[in-house]
């Protein structure tokens, strides 16, 4: 049980760095509209999730007239050409993401949280 209930905090405490950085970008960051200019694949070895994740890479021009190039944090499915919304952090415009409630991994750290919820739970009803 011990070993579950850590595992649900480890599991929550992911979901809380993930969201800082979301909440961190969105109360601070800058929109404008950029291009996936890109998109780089890579294999996750993770033995949890095996298979691909595609990390796009977006070409934008600041509100200072600075040209980037950068790839996400978060991974998705953006198809090369693709027109969207980009927020990026005035400070350092290579943190930046595609400007929806998936790209900027809002989905993510709330399912990571409700996973750590569960498994806290699960362990206490088992451990009654």
């Amino acid at each position: 049980m011990v070993g579950q209930v850590i595992f649900g905090v480890a599991v929550m405490l992911v979901a809380g760095a993930l969201a800082a950085y979301n909440l961190r970008l969105k109360r601070r960051g800058h929109r404008t509209t950029g291009v996936v200019a890109d998109v780089e694949r890579e294999y996750d070895h993770n033995p949890d999730t095996p298979g691909y994740r595609n990390w796009p890479v977006l070409e934008f021009q600041t509100d200072r007239g600075q040209d980037v190039r950068t790839r996400t944090k978060v991974s998705g499915n953006a198809q090369v050409g693709q027109q969207v919304r980009v927020l990026y952090d005035p400070d350092n415009p290579n943190t930046a993401e595609i400007d929806t409630i998936w790209g900027r991994g809002t989905m993510k750290f709330g399912a990571f949280a409700v996973i750590g919820l569960l498994i806290i739970v699960d362990a206490i009803i088992r451990s009654r």
